[in-house]
């Protein structure tokens, strides 16, 4: 996996990246290449993509695991070793609550902070770059004119999710 980090970019609160490399590496979810982190852009996506572009994004929701103890059980890992990743939770968390996070598609590959499968920037992003465009001005608008024209049965295809983990606070 690679975390790509924006030069200018500041995180405002903790983020789930637990889940999202658990769902990236998890036989579970093939589709899922690339996991953009929310930001004032992204907050309360679905509703946004609705009414600029007429096309709803189904609040279709891939429920990430929010814990080490729930990483291992989707992953396969043997009940002894998630005995010890539900205590590590435990301690890592005090009495707090763990959010619910999900993954809802997006129509783009956004300029933001994500992680990403390697070779989804190996195969999908870097051979379609011409330097020095951004990959977001030139793979991202042709991603989105096929969702609009084709729908979002071909958004496997592109396998780009947004983590949205709460519409209150931006990562």
């Amino acid at each position: 996996l690679v975390l790509v980090i924006k030069h200018d970019y500041v995180f405002a609160r903790e983020v789930n990246l637990d889940g999202v490399c658990a769902a990236l590496l998890s036989p579970r979810y093939p589709s899922v290449q690339s996991v953009v982190l929310q930001s004032m852009a992204t907050m309360n996506y679905a509703t946004k993509i609705s009414e600029r572009f007429d096309l709803d994004i189904e609040p279709y929701v891939l429920p990430l695991p929010s814990t080490l103890e729930q990483m291992c059980a989707l992953n396969g890992v043997p009940s002894c070793l998630s005995s010890l990743a539900a205590a590590a939770d435990t301690a890592r968390r005090g009495d707090a609550t763990i959010s619910k996070p999900r993954l809802t598609p997006t129509l783009m590959l956004y300029d933001k902070n994500h992680v990403a499968r390697v070779d989804f920037w190996e195969k999908y992003v870097l051979p379609f770059v011409d330097r020095p465009a951004f990959p977001e001005d030139t793979i991202g608008a042709s991603q989105l004119i096929d969702l609009k024209t084709n729908g979002m049965t071909r958004h496997a295809t592109y396998g780009t999710y947004l983590l949205d983990e709460d519409d209150s606070e931006p990562c």
